[in-house]
């Protein structure tokens, strides 16, 4: 009605004009009134319900991080005009988050509102705030957000996901720890170990050795097992976090209790671990093996067997350095070993001896009394022998070959090195240790001599002979150390104690063949300090040689010639005195039956009780009797060699003393020698001077002027030796007999 009497086309009235604007005045109030309800009232959320409801422990709407939900909220109040927001504040609406949450009305009306929402802060409870008008904290109106479990993670309680994550760390560091420990120890160490070690460390290896043979197989299988076990370590530990949190409590957990505590460990313990723990590293194999087992075969086939630990000379020589502060290895034995070590790196002209420093004698040497004191001065076992000049050098000569060398006879050396020919050894100079040792061992010389082949151009090749080399020298090297003997301890202390300047260059390793006495006698004594020698008259001496030239065979003229004889008769050692009362009991018994023995006995003074056979035929033997001549008879070789003589009978002394003469295989091997050289120079025409009448007493005279050490004086033993010589005069048919009843 009121638009139809407000309508009109002209001008109305003043009157009904005023009516018109009073009713639309009404009309806009009634309008306003009618909306004014919609927007003044308080807007108040009686419930909320998410599309996903999730609620937590407390009855509290759960929702995840990053995830879009359509929530709907009834109430009353609302309107499309209502603010709807979240806070992290329990009382005040001061904190919404509006920027960290995408915000889309879905639907409104007075009493219910759908919107979507989709959290992106941090986890944490969530307050609903309506135009600034805090809704409480109840767990209608209270969202709990959080950040979305891996699969499967939900589904582990937190105390058993605890317990997984240990286990598994111990398994990922003994996995670890097993790996380089084991792998470290190579078959070659566990073997060392299991033959050498102390009780424990070789039955602990002994266990391990048969696995670790299969090293390939081993390595596959704790590979295997490790990488399993860190990736369920990894599954576990995302389900109980997320974010950079995860990655970096996983790595330090791994890092530390999974690899580097477990591996210092077994690098110092991998023994005593891997052998405890041996039934597991067994268990994992067979559950394991076959995934771990054609991986290994294909590895075998590609790199081939494993090997040991093999070391090379000089990497074994640097081990031996490194390591000689931690070892029980003294400097003596590093020495040596360095010595060894080094051998095959150095050559002969190294440690020769130069020619020019050399002792050397001319072949047309002869051999007086002067030559040999030059010979014995000298202090060496062996002498390079040359001709014309000192390069060309033609032999060796031995000093034991010169043992009865009488210096009266004046014996030439070309007549002792030809008869003799002792082989000489050539080696060039570039020839390494180790080959000539070889050479030395096989026993045909200890010297050799050092050529050196020179290069001229424009002509052939020359050969020049530049030093000797001794066993010696190599000896030294191998020792790192000086060997010195008598000769050159004598000279080092006429020189106070320092190294004479002779000795620089000394000619090493010909060791001194004698005592440093005096005389050219000294030089050759077999038998160096007997225990109870005793010197003889010249009438016993010619007596004693009387009668083994002409009634013992071996001493027969054609095998021993008398000089020989001679000289051998006033050797020291060669008579004896032996008293009943000092003499200990070995002494006293000069043959046992059944005992093998190399030494001829003839007695000149005293008596010995002899037992012979089974039947212990006994009787005693006086002077110049003959005992055990068999021993001497059976030399087989120019060396001494022969079988053993084995007496039938035994012998002792019977009497208050006795004096014998005793003469061994090998002093008798020298008196042959000595006999052939001097047939050989008769022989050639250059005979040596025969002996000259008196020799014996010359030589007895020489030997009376000697002092013997535990020797009886030789007054006493001249007048004890005139009595028996005239005794053997006076009984010499029962000494015949006596001596045929013996074995020769």
């Amino acid at each position: 009605m009121v638009s139809s009497s407000c309508c009109w086309s002209g001008r109305p009235p003043a009157r009904p004009r005023l009516l018109c604007s009073l009713q639309v005045a009404v009309v806009a109030v009634a309008v306003v009134v009618t909306l004014l309800p919609l927007h003044g009232a308080a807007q108040q959320v009686l419930d909320v319900v998410p599309d996903d409801p999730r609620v937590d422990g407390s009855g509290r709407w759960l929702l995840y991080v990053g995830t879009s939900y359509v929530i709907t909220f009834y109430g009353s109040g609302f309107s499309l005009a209502s603010n709807i927001g979240f806070t992290f504040s329990t009382t005040d609406c001061a904190f919404e988050r509006h920027a960290h949450t995408a915000f889309n009305a879905v639907g409104f009306s007075p009493t219910k509102a759908t919107v979507n929402v989709k959290f992106d802060t941090a986890p944490g409870p969530h307050y609903i705030c309506i135009d600034n008008i805090h809704q409480g904290t109840g767990v209608h109106s209270t969202f709990v957000t959080q950040e979305e479990p891996k699969e499967g993670g939900e589904f582990l309680p937190l105390p058993v996901a605890i317990f997984l994550i240990f286990l598994l760390l111990c398994l990922s560091g003994l996995f670890s720890g097993l790996n380089l420990g084991l792998m470290s120890l190579d078959t070659t160490e566990l073997q060392i170990v299991s033959e050498i070690g102390g009780p424990e460390e070789a039955a602990y290896a002994r266990q391990i050795l048969p696995l670790r043979r299969h090293g390939n197989l081993l390595l596959c299988t704790l590979l295997l097992g490790n990488v399993l076990v860190i990736n369920t370590l990894t599954v576990i530990l995302e389900g109980l976090s997320s974010g950079i949190i995860a990655v970096i409590g996983s790595t330090a957990a791994i890092v530390l209790f999974g690899e580097i505590i477990p591996q210092a460990a077994c690098a110092r313990h991998a023994l005593l671990i891997g052998a405890k723990t041996l039934w597991l590293t067994k268990f994992f194999l067979a559950l394991t093996f076959v995934a771990s087992y054609p991986v290994s075969k294909m590895l075998d086939f590609i790199l081939g067997e494993e090997l040991g630990a093999v070391y090379q000379r000089k990497h074994l020589l640097r081990l031996v350095q490194l390591t000689k502060d931690n070892t029980d290895l003294q400097n003596q034995e590093i020495d040596i070993l360095t010595g060894a070590l080094t051998l095959k790196d150095k050559n002969a002209e190294q440690i020769m001896t130069p020619l020019k420093d050399v002792f050397m004698l001319d072949i047309a040497t002869t051999l007086d009394a002067r030559m040999l004191s030059t010979i014995h001065r000298e202090g060496h076992s062996r002498v390079p022998v040359y001709q014309n000049q000192r390069e060309n050098v033609v032999g060796i000569l031995h000093i034991r070959d010169l043992s009865f060398i009488a210096a009266e006879d004046n014996t030439p050396l070309e007549s002792v090195i030809k008869y003799f020919q002792r082989p000489l050894e050539e080696v060039y100079h570039d020839l390494s240790l180790d080959k000539l040792l070889d050479i030395f061992k096989i026993g045909r010389t200890h010297i050799a001599i050092v050529i050196k082949v020179e290069e001229i151009e424009g002509r052939d090749p020359q050969r020049t002979t530049v030093g000797i080399v001794t066993l010696e020298d190599v000896l030294e090297e191998i020792l790192q150390s000086e060997i010195y003997d008598e000769g050159d301890l004598a000279d080092m202390q006429a020189a106070k104690g320092g190294r004479p300047p002779h000795m620089q260059h000394r000619q090493r390793g010909l060791l001194a063949a004698g005592s440093a006495g005096s005389g050219p006698e000294a030089v050759f004594n077999l038998a160096q300090q007997p225990v109870q020698s005793v010197t003889l008259s010249e009438q016993v001496l010619a007596a004693a040689q009387h009668y083994l030239s002409s009634c013992v065979k071996p001493f027969d003229q054609s095998l021993i010639s008398p000089s020989v004889l001679a000289r051998l008769l006033v050797q020291p050692g060669v008579a004896k005195r032996i008293d009943k009362e000092s003499a200990s009991p070995a002494e006293l018994e000069f043959y046992k039956a059944g005992v093998p023995t190399q030494v001829f006995t003839l007695i000149l003074e005293g008596r010995l009780k002899v037992v012979i056979g089974k039947e212990s035929f006994t009787f005693e033997a006086g002077p110049f009797s003959v005992l055990a001549a068999a021993a001497l008879e059976r030399i087989t070789s120019s060396s001494g060699k022969g079988e053993p003589f084995v007496p039938d009978f035994s012998a002792t002394l019977s009497s208050d003393h006795v004096v014998v003469i005793q003469i061994a295989r090998s002093q008798y091997t020298e008196c042959l020698r000595a006999t052939g050289i001097q047939n050989k120079a008769t022989k050639s025409g250059d005979s040596p001077n025969s002996l000259r009448k008196g020799s014996i007493s010359s030589l007895a005279k020489y030997v009376s002027a000697s002092s013997v050490p535990g020797g009886a004086p030789s007054s006493g033993a001249t007048a004890a030796n005139g009595d028996s010589s005239s005794s053997s005069n006076n009984n010499n048919n029962n000494n015949s007999h006596t001596q045929g009843a013996l074995p020769h």
